[in-house]
């Protein structure tokens, strides 16, 4: 399937390249970011917390240097860590009795879908997406997961 490419973004082989000055109707970048950023207003704090809980892991769990990766493709916002700790987290049942280990629960509870898998390097990458227009987004963490469901 063919997409056609917008002016000023040229890809090739080695990646994309965008323009820093394209021209053609959706040549106007702040626009373009007002837009993406009125739509991702919605679930900023659900994207705050989820970047809050990989990042913690990975200094809690991981000690690695860590990268963060935020990408908004269609009504899908993705919240990506990478670090270079191997072992995949794994998400423990809620306890009356631990204080900690229940930020997976509140992924799971606000993200779409959300996983780890091996990188080629030896480290590992921690996904959640987390749906654009989804009014309930919030609900999750204020009512499931203060209830300890």
């Amino acid at each position: 399937m063919h997409r056609q490419v917008p002016p000023g973004v040229h890809r090739s082989g080695r990646g994309t390249r965008v323009d820093a000055h394209p021209t053609g109707p959706s040549a106007d970048p702040a626009a373009a970011g007002r837009r993406s950023a009125q739509r991702c207003e919605e679930v900023a704090e659900d994207a705050v917390a989820i970047v809050s809980e990989f990042v913690g892991n990975v200094v809690q769990h991981a000690h690695t240097d860590a990268d963060l990766r935020l990408e908004l493709r269609r009504d899908l916002l993705t919240v990506a860590v990478t670090d270079g700790n191997p072992t995949l987290p794994v998400r423990r049942p809620p306890s009356s009795t631990r204080e900690s280990g229940l930020g997976l629960g509140i992924v799971t509870a606000l993200a779409t879908a959300w996983g780890a898998n091996p990188t080629s390097v030896g480290g590992k990458v921690v996904w959640a997406t987390i749906r654009v227009r989804n009014p309930n987004a919030t609900a999750g963490i204020n009512n499931s997961w203060r209830n300890g469901q």
